[in-house]
């Protein structure tokens, strides 16, 4: 006679059915939260993006506008500054003294050096003005992502 040896039992043998169910049918179940919750992170970073974008194009356009508007000051005031040339000949070209056409020049250069302070000083607090609103969306999405991102690392 033979004698047979009896094997050893498994785990899934030893196992009570119902918790061999439960441990093949979890990830199943869980597979359609899991993929939501990956398709919700997909979607939140594609919007992130989006508004990443948004507000470099917005600061684009204020930046355009700007520059448009600095151009149209810049362009006005060389034309002022060439009227003012000229009236300025007009006035040197009519002088009968020495004496006149010094005090003409010096009251000419000390009135172009007094503008050139103030359109320079004007233009620049314009320049600054530009830059502050040209960079605000983009600030404001830097503090988003530090919001979003900061806390984490």
């Amino acid at each position: 006679m033979t004698t047979a040896t009896k094997a050893k039992p498994t785990a899934i043998d030893t196992a009570k059915p119902a918790a061999v169910e439960a441990a093949v049918t979890a990830p199943v179940d869980a597979a359609p939260k899991d993929a939501a919750s990956v398709v919700k992170g997909y979607e939140d970073v594609v919007q992130f993006g989006r508004d990443n974008v948004e507000a470099v194009v917005k600061s684009g356009t204020i930046v355009a506008k700007g520059l448009q508007d600095l151009s149209k000051d810049l362009f006005t005031l060389a034309q002022t500054s060439v009227e003012e040339g000229v009236a300025a000949s007009k006035a040197l070209a009519t002088v009968k003294s020495l004496q006149e056409l010094i005090d003409i020049q010096q009251s000419l250069a000390k009135s172009n050096f007094d503008k050139f302070v103030s359109e320079a000083s004007r233009i620049g607090e314009l320049q600054v003005k530009l830059a502050e609103e040209a960079l605000a969306p983009i600030t404001a999405r830097w503090q988003v992502t530090l919001g979003r991102f900061g806390t984490a690392a």
